[in-house]
């Protein structure tokens, strides 16, 4: 589901769409699977850590960006280890 925005959008106007967007995705597929089997769940967790790991420069990038007292490598220890463990821990 790609937002309609105008041309004439400012940035901040065109992210709040695709937030929009995202957020009635999500909706979506909690109405169509409120309760996840457990294999979902963990299909889930794996998917999520992937990505997590695929993606942690950038990530943590942004971390930073918004947090100015965080460097890239504190955020990555910090913010993105810690989740890919408590994954881990949580697939137990």
């Amino acid at each position: 589901m790609t937002p309609q925005i105008s041309e004439n959008a400012s940035p901040q106007a065109a992210d709040l769409a695709r937030m929009e967007s995202n957020f009635a995705q999500q909706r979506k597929a909690y109405a169509q699977s409120p309760m996840p089997t457990l294999e979902d769940r963990r299909r889930h967790l794996l998917s999520l850590r992937a990505l997590l790991l695929k993606h942690n420069g950038a990530i943590a990038e942004a971390i930073s960006a918004d947090f100015t007292a965080h460097s890239v490598d504190e955020a990555l220890f910090a913010e993105i280890m810690p989740s890919v463990h408590h994954i881990d821990y949580s697939r137990r």
